[in-house]
């Protein structure tokens, strides 16, 4: 008899409550996980959507771009678009250096480049003409004003 007796006693001190305190431990853990789910996801990694131009304002294609991280020396590389953008994504936070090289134009760098988590970060390119560059086209204006010239002063000698 004591041995029902204690198993009664059992019962009705706890053993019907269990199950209710059981049912109220999961509905709390559903609702936490419900709110927690639907918390956005904090990322720490910045993007740099930039573009390379040249003195006009024209795109510069296929121009190769180096970001590299100041602190850690980490190295991502890439190629502008036909449009002459580049995106790099999943960068570390911090200072960046850029370095820009195309064939004809002089290589463009620039330190000091603020990377922010969570944003877009600009490092615009505007690249000059490299010295051979602007010799050739220098070069090439003059010669076809010294000719204009001749042909008109050899015109007007004909003529008197």
């Amino acid at each position: 008899m004591s041995c029902w007796k204690s198993v009664l006693i059992g019962v009705s001190m706890g053993w019907t409550r269990r199950p209710r305190f059981l049912l109220t431990q999961l509905f709390a853990a559903m609702i936490v996980l419900a709110f927690s789910a639907s918390a956005p996801a904090q990322t720490i990694i910045g993007t740099v959507r930039s573009q390379v131009l040249d003195p006009s304002g024209a795109v510069v294609p296929n121009a190769r771009v180096n970001m590299t991280d100041q602190k850690t020396g980490v190295a991502v590389k890439i190629t502008t678009s036909s449009a002459s953008r580049y995106s790099l994504p999943s960068l570390i936070p911090g200072l960046s250096e850029v370095d820009v090289e195309r064939g004809g134009f002089e290589n463009f760098s620039k330190r000091d480049i603020s990377v922010v988590a969570n944003q877009d970060n600009a490092a615009d390119a505007r690249l000059e003409l490299d010295s051979a560059t602007r010799s050739r086209t220098d070069f090439g204006c003059l010669g076809v004003l010294r000719t204009r010239r001749i042909s008109l002063s050899a015109h007007a000698i004909g003529r008197i």
